[in-house]
């Protein structure tokens, strides 16, 4: 597309401030997916600069740049220093059916939410927690740290701990290569390893600073750790998932089972 086509693109996707209700930075950061999904722009292209894409959508600059560097979080767009901004592809949806644990519900209290999940490391860690405490055997764990991105709405940290004995072959695996899986259903799928019984633990604290960077809120916000516990055959502890969720108005439903 070229620059005189973006605008014209720009202009006919025209954003009203505080649509339905929106937060600007997230209406802005879900008519440019939109944009891309529907062919629009495509994966390689420029993206107008900051200040067209904020005058055409009648934002502020820092709305824009809040929106762009939360479409850079999430994979795309790829921001080169110098050069702009360029299409990577549409954030990947995870799949409704498969949800178990982010089940959070729109307004009609059935629907779920969408959710879009991005994996930002994996390792091995030898690290001690509550997950060296649930595998007492293990002494090493796959670790797979994801942002996951409710309805656009506020992002979870998640770090989720794996016996290594068990699923050592994660460690190959590129951070893009589970984008949107649902992972406990994935160890099912995958290693034939079904985690059958969850136990959840909530708890109100005030989000570490690193954390709070990591999901975009201001520092000393008041949110909830969520630790998930996974149990397979013969109730035998297979998973434990740490989560860091900021403050947020939707509904979560708890499912101590697969939906």
């Amino acid at each position: 597309m070229t620059p005189a086509e973006s605008v014209a693109a720009l202009e006919s996707a025209h954003l009203m401030p505080n649509e339905d209700g929106v937060l600007k930075y997230v209406a802005v950061y879900k008519r440019v997916v939109s944009m891309i999904k529907s062919g629009a722009w495509k994966p390689g292209e420029q993206l107008p600069p900051e200040l067209d894409l904020a005058r055409m959508m009648q934002v502020s600059l820092g709305t824009a740049q809040r929106a762009l560097r939360m479409l850079s979080d999430d994979g795309v767009v790829v921001r080169r220093q110098g050069h702009g901004t360029f299409v990577a592809g549409a954030p990947t949806t995870t799949n409704a059916s498969e949800i178990r644990n982010y089940r959070f519900l729109a307004g009609d209290g059935t629907s779920l939410l969408p959710i879009y999940t991005r994996v930002i490391d994996i390792k091995e860690s030898t690290e001690t927690g509550g997950w060296s405490q649930f595998f007492r055997d293990e002494e090493s764990f796959v670790s797979i740290v994801r942002l996951v991105n409710v309805n656009m709405e506020f992002q979870n940290y998640s770090r989720l701990f794996l016996p290594i004995s068990r699923f050592r072959p994660l460690l190959k695996f590129g951070l893009h290569d589970l984008d949107g899986a649902v992972l406990t259903h994935y160890l099912g799928e995958h290693f034939n390893i079904p985690v059958l019984r969850m136990v959840h633990h909530l708890r109100t604290i005030e989000l570490p600073e690193p954390i709070c960077t990591a999901v975009d809120v201001s520092k000393n916000t008041i949110g909830t750790e969520w630790e998930m516990f996974g149990y397979t055959t013969k109730n035998t502890p297979i998973s434990y998932q740490h989560v860091y969720m900021p403050p947020h108005k939707r509904t979560l439903e708890l499912r101590d089972s697969p939906a």
